[in-house]
């Protein structure tokens, strides 16, 4: 730091007028030469009136010149030197000090430096804790030896009567405690107190007793507290008991029997601190609890937790030592502040514990601290668990046995570790400010009050490549135009009216205010500015520090740019996208490709569990999917590589169900997921691998239909062939002739019909057969069907029968004859050709719309495996019994074929070894 010496001092005098300390300076007569505005605040004297005073004339402990020069002659030997005294008001009040003075050696002239403290506060809390504790300490050991109830309650309410220092102290029953816990009512008054007795049985009393446990709303161990001051508005029993103040409180025993501690304040109306309230609280507890110890012996533990409750909860450090320096007991605070276990300290020295100059301290005063009986703001340096050591400021006092012998110590102690460091600091002060600003990482600049920089930090012309003498002395601030262009004057004008002030983030373009050879580029600055003000509140100079947030700044833009360009690339996707927090579930963001897809928007979908439930809406496929997909997250961030692709079934929003192939990628801990709807590529795979299928099941059928073609031509050419051969023999008799010439004749008709089978499925194939459509008499067709095969089925002893062939009534069908007695005939003839014994049947039944035909057989019925594709092309019934009947396989294609030229459907039953049913249907045209 560059600071002028009239600045510097300016800036010293600054931070010793806003001290929160008071502080004195005199010679070493004791006469006061300086003070601080603390002192005067503290003293209620003016600067003007403190300075023709003397230390003699504000310090009850030194009145007189010749104790003050007594006093000052210990400084000579140590320089500094700490004290408790108390200091006199300029009202005539005095309060407690603890006053740090120090000898000042300035060009050979000798000076005092005191520097003091107000600590009534402190000494008022600590008396009243040592009260607090007192007053318990002694209602303990009357609860703790307690043998009859009414004698500890006498006991105890004369101990409150002259702690709260109260008119009445009293104990009622309420009239629902049981007989044999029925006490009278037990009150101690002063003699002089204007108390009526509440111990009467007149009605006032009666009235004011039952006010109290019926009209008041209590809740156990609350006290309430009344202050009678308008009497008017209180009842009139409150008047005539004299009563203006009370605090009262119910006592709840652990059978719900009710009692009630109160005091009165009958002579004038007081207010109750919060402290008494809190003890008058904890005694009523004790009373409570010695109750119940005297009627359940088992509660007298739980009265013990709750005193140690409230040891191991009080605000200080507390310790007990015995006779020897050795420690009894400590509470939580005291274990916690310096880092033991309770079995680490018990029974251990307390000099162990403290810092090796003190030790010896300890040795010394101790036995002076249990003859003295107490000790106040003793310092000691004691030693942390971990090594380190804390400054402490001890008080404390003795307890006794009742022969008055020392039973042992009862202290507490603050850490003042903090305030000595305070004061180490205060005289470093200066040094420590030069190298903080020179040193800080932030950019420092200092400004008189013409706005002329007169100070910057080494940050400073790091910041802009520049050495600091271009710029001190040279730069004003306040003439700047890069500062009036920025918007900043405004703000450095307020800072010179006192305020401190954040500025806006700004950009500072040094180039536009330094001239000569040095380039400095812009930065972007984070500004405060603050004023440093004298001893009268005036402005005497502002600094500037600032944080080059460039690189931040430049991050943020760059990030901006980078988000945007993700979310561009995401909308702009051919393929549905999302981002998602995989920590929270949240849905970011999806694409329009996203609802495009599936129908859902963001507001459908804002969490994955929303999505889960909607995409996959089945539980248990739900389970697996939300599984298999955290376990690819996982998988894919452990081995930092993308998520592994899978297909899923998806429901949309319109309940369409599609097969997506979903994928991703992981980012920390979000993953962008992308899903790739393959719905119609599947539905395209699928018909391509039935296809596939059927072609290889046609390649099958088609083979074993070339073999089966080659077995039914050349078996017959094989015949006419042969025995037309056979023909040209010359002794072939006329018998042998005429059944050489049947053969011929009967293979040349089994391959005609071959062939003409499979001409007919080509043409109905290249879709050359056309019905032609005339009326058909039905009955006629049938009849004629019945002719036609009766003779075969005689030859093999067949019961064929036509089921309607009674009927009476022509009925006609516009249909085609030709086709629909092909139908029949391929349908009659397979039945004959595939029963052995038994009856055929085949008619008709006249549906709604249609007619309905059938043919009925007992033969050796169709295999399920093939009943299907029995009316597929080449397929023949593989069986035992089948295996010399000839056939092409092509007629029951055919006959599929014509019921469907003919807007008909057939179908088949069957049962293997029972028989089969062929039917089809044809529908009644006009």
């Amino acid at each position: 730091m560059n600071i002028p010496k009239k600045e510097h001092a300016v800036i010293s005098h600054s931070l010793i007028q806003n001290s929160g300390d008071a502080m004195y300076l005199s010679n070493l007569d004791g006469k006061l030469i300086e003070v601080n505005k603390q002192a005067c605040i503290n003293l209620g004297y003016t600067r003007e009136e403190l300075l023709k005073l003397s230390i003699s004339d504000i310090d009850t402990e030194h009145k007189s010149d010749e104790q003050v020069q007594e006093y000052f002659t210990i400084l000579e030997r140590d320089k500094y030197n700490k004290l408790s005294t108390y200091h006199q008001r300029k009202d005539g009040s005095t309060f407690p000090v603890e006053v740090s003075v120090s000898l000042l050696n300035e060009n050979g002239n000798k000076f005092v430096l005191g520097i003091s403290r107000d600590i009534t506060d402190h000494i008022e809390a600590k008396n009243n804790l040592f009260s607090y504790i007192d007053t318990l300490e002694k209602i303990h050991e009357i609860t703790i030896v307690a043998e009859d109830i009414e004698k500890m309650i006498f006991d105890v309410l004369t101990i409150v009567q002259e702690v709260f220092k109260t008119d009445r102290a009293f104990f009622l029953s309420s009239l629902t405690v049981k007989e044999k816990f029925q006490l009278p009512p037990i009150v101690i008054t002063k003699d002089e107190a204007p108390c009526i007795s509440i111990s009467n049985t007149n009605k006032l009393t009666k009235s004011y007793q039952q006010e109290l446990f019926e009209k008041r709303n209590y809740v156990k161990n609350e006290v309430h507290v009344s202050v009678h001051s308008n009497v008017a508005k209180t009842p009139s029993y409150i008047q005539e008991l004299h009563i203006k103040s009370e605090m009262l409180i119910p006592i709840t025993n652990s059978d719900n029997t009710n009692y009630l501690l109160g005091i009165h304040q009958c002579s004038k109306a007081r207010e109750w601190t919060p402290l008494e309230k809190k003890l008058f609280i904890e005694i009523s507890r004790r009373i409570g609890d010695t109750i119940n110890r005297l009627q359940f012996y088992y509660t007298l533990k739980e009265s013990e937790k709750k005193y140690k409750t409230l040891f191991d909860n009080a605000p200080l450090s507390y310790h007990s030592l015995n006779t020897e320096g050795n420690i009894i007991d400590v509470n939580e605070t005291w274990l916690h502040f310096l880092g033991y276990q309770r079995e680490e300290v018990i029974g251990k020295n307390y000099g162990d514990f403290l810092h090796t100059k003190w030790q010896h301290v300890f040795d010394t005063n101790f036995p002076k601290f249990k003859a003295r009986g107490y000790v106040n703001d003793v310092h000691f340096k004691i030693r942390h668990k971990k090594g380190h050591y804390k400054y402490i400021s001890l008080q404390g006092c003795t307890g006794c046995y009742p022969d008055g012998s020392f039973k042992q110590t009862y202290c507490v102690f603050q850490d003042i570790s903090a305030r000595k460091k305070a004061e180490d600091q205060l005289k470093q002060s200066e040094e420590k400010y030069r190298l903080l600003m020179e040193q800080s990482p932030f950019i420092v600049e200092v400004y008189d009050l013409d706005g002329l920089q007169i100070s910057v930090n080494k940050a400073y012309e790091e910041l802009w490549q520049i050495p600091k003498e271009v710029t001190l002395f040279k730069y004003n601030i306040l003439e700047s135009k890069e500062v009036l262009k920025t918007g900043m004057l405004y703000f450095i004008k307020r800072a010179y009216a006192g305020e401190t002030l954040d500025l806006p983030d700004h950009l500072y373009k040094p180039e536009n205010e330094i001239k000569g050879s040095y380039k400095s580029r812009s930065r972007w600055l984070r500004t405060k500015v603050y004023p440093i003000k004298d001893e009268f509140e005036t402005v005497t100079h502002i600094v500037l520090v600032h944080r080059d947030i460039t690189d931040q700044k430049e991050a943020q833009a760059a990030l901006i740019k980078s988000e945007s360009q993700f979310k561009t690339f995401i909308q702009q996707a051919p393929i549905p996208l999302s981002h998602v927090d995989n920590t929270t579930g949240l849905i970011k963001y999806i694409n329009n490709q996203f609802l495009d897809v599936f129908g859902y928007s963001h507001a459908d979908i804002p969490t994955m569990e929303k999505w889960w439930k909607l995409a996959f809406p089945d539980p248990k496929y739900r389970k697996f999917v939300i599984k298999h997909w955290n376990d690819a997250v996982a998988l894919s961030k452990k081995k930092n590589a993308d998520i592994v692709p899978e297909v899923y079934d998806m429901t949309c929003k319109d309940g369409s169900v599609k097969q997506i192939l979903v994928s991703g990628i992981t980012l920390g801990d979000d993953f962008l997921s992308m899903l790739v709807d393959i719905t119609a590529q599947k539905k395209i795979e699928n018909e391509l691998i039935a296809a596939k299928e059927k072609a290889e099941e046609s390649e099958k059928l088609k083979t074993a239909f070339l073999a089966n073609m080659s077995h039914e031509i050349r078996t017959p050419m094989n015949g006419i062939l042969g025995f037309a051969e056979l023909l040209k023999t010359p002794s072939l008799s006329g018998e042998k002739r005429k059944k050489f010439i049947r053969i011929i004749t009967d293979s040349g008709e089994r391959m005609l019909a071959t062939i003409n089978a499979i001409i007919e499925i080509s043409k109905i194939e290249t879709k050359q057969v056309v019905p032609n459509i005339s009326k058909v008499n039905i009955n006629e067709l049938l009849q004629s069907q019945l002719n036609f095969f009766l003779p075969e089925a005689h030859k093999k002893e067949i019961k064929l029968s036509l089921t309607n062939s009674s009927l009476t009534e022509v009925f006609s069908l516009f249909t085609d004859y030709a086709m629909l007695n092909s139908i029949l005939t391929n349908l009659i003839n397979n039945a004959i050709k595939y029963t052995n014994s038994g009856t055929i049947t085949f008619g008709y039944l006249k549906k709604e719309n249609s007619l309905e035909f059938f043919v009925k057989d007992t033969g050796i019925g169709i295999p399920k495996k093939v009943q299907k594709t029995i009316f597929e092309r080449f397929t023949r019934v593989d069986h035992e019994s089948t295996k010399a009947i000839e056939g092409s396989g092509l007629g029951l294609s055919i006959t599929k074929a014509y019921v469907e030229l003919l807007k008909g459907t057939i179908w088949v039953k069957s049962e293997e070894g029972v028989g089969s049913q062929f039917n089809f249907s044809l529908p009644i045209k006009s």
